[in-house]
C-alpha cells in the first residue's frame, strides 16, 4: 500500500474524529456550492428520491428536503449518521462505504459532492463510481465535484481523476457525462505563502469570484461539478 492508498477504515476514523467541525470548515465552500448547484437544470423542484452520498453535516440533505424530495443519506461515520437521523427524521439515513455498495434505488437524483477524490485506492475509487453511477434511475442524474484532472501535489487524502477516466465509467453504465461547470478555485486549497488568508474567509470567497469571473481559473486547482444522465427508456 502506498500513501496515496489510504486504508478506508483510516479514512472512516479520520472522518468520524472531524465530524463535528465539519459545520465550521466547509460552510463558506457548501454556500458556492449550493449557489450554483441551485442554478443548474437537472432538479425541477419537483418530489424526487435523491441519494446523498458523504451527507456529512446535512447540507445538501437539508436542501434537497426544502425543495421537496424524499432523501436518503450515506455517509461513512456513525456520527454523521447518528446526528442527521436526529435532525431530520423525515429522511433515512445508512451507514456505509460507497465503495462497497449503495442503498436500493433506483434514485432520481445520485449527490456525491466532494466524495470521491477522498478515495485514494484505484480500484476502490472504480467501484465508488460504477456503483453511483448504477443507483441512477432512468431520466436520473449523477452530480459530482473533482477537480477532473490529473494534478500533483494534493493532500495525502486527496486524489484527483481525469474527466476521460470518469466518462469512461460513466459511459460503461449508460450514462451520459455533460460539461464541467467550474464552482472554486482557492476554496478547500493548500495556500502555500498565502495560507494566512484563511483567517479571512470571505476575502477568499472575493478573490474566488473574482478569478471565475475573470476566466483565471487554473485546471489543476479549479473544482467543477459533472452532472451525468441516464437517458429515458
Amino acid at each position: 500500500m502506498t500513501d496515496k492508498h489510504l486504508d478506508p477504515l483510516q479514512v472512516r476514523r479520520a472522518f468520524a474524529r472531524a465530524a463535528s467541525t465539519y459545520e465550521r470548515h466547509d460552510a463558506l465552500q457548501r454556500e458556492v456550492e449550493s449557489r450554483l448547484f441551485e442554478s443548474l437544470d437537472y432538479y425541477d423542484g419537483k418530489p424526487r428520491r435523491v441519494l446523498d452520498v458523504g451527507c456529512g453535516t446535512g447540507y445538501f440533505t437539508d436542501w434537497y428536503l426544502r425543495h421537496g424530495a424524499s432523501v436518503t443519506g450515506l455517509d461513512i461515520t456513525t456520527a454523521s449518521v447518528d446526528q442527521l437521523a436526529r435532525r431530520f427524521p423525515d429522511a433515512e439515513f445508512v451507514l456505509g462505504d460507497v465503495s462497497d455498495t449503495v442503498p436500493d434505488g433506483p434514485f432520481d437524483v445520485v449527490n456525491a459532492f466532494d466524495v470521491l477524490y477522498h478515495i485514494t485506492d484505484p480500484e476502490r475509487w472504480e467501484r465508488a463510481v460504477r456503483n453511483l453511477a448504477r443507483a441512477v434511475a432512468p431520466g436520473g442524474a449523477l452530480v459530482v465535484t473533482d477537480l477532473f484532472e490529473a494534478g500533483h501535489g494534493e493532500a495525502a487524502h486527496n486524489v484527483m481523476r481525469p474527466l476521460s477516466r470518469y466518462a469512461e465509467l460513466l459511459a460503461a453504465e449508460g450514462l451520459e457525462p455533460g460539461a464541467l461547470t467550474p464552482t472554486h478555485v482557492l476554496l478547500n486549497r493548500h495556500l502555500g505563502a498565502f495560507r494566512f488568508l484563511n483567517r479571512w474567509p470571505w476575502a477568499l470567497y472575493a478573490i474566488d469570484r473574482a478569478l471565475l469571473a475573470l476566466h483565471l481559473s487554473l485546471p489543476r486547482r479549479t473544482n467543477r461539478i459533472l452532472v451525468a444522465r441516464r437517458p429515458t427508456r
